[in-house]
């Protein structure tokens, strides 16, 4: 399973979550959309407060684990 070591732990995510989130991302128009929606998700991870769908998101896309 692939984990997102954060400054609080580990978020382990399934691979089909991140294959799942990866597609997601690709179907957003827009690198602006994708930035974004990428940004949220880092931010929910650095308040605290991140979920697994974050974590599997920033795996996409920057390969992360």
């Amino acid at each position: 399973m692939p984990k997102l070591t954060t400054k609080t732990g580990e978020i382990e995510v399934s691979a089909e979550r991140v294959a799942h989130m990866a597609d997601r991302m690709f179907r957003l128009q827009g690198q602006g959309r994708r930035d974004s929606f990428l940004a949220k998700a880092k931010a929910r991870i650095e308040a605290g407060h991140g979920r697994k769908d974050d974590a599997a998101t920033v795996i996409a896309r920057e390969g992360g684990a």
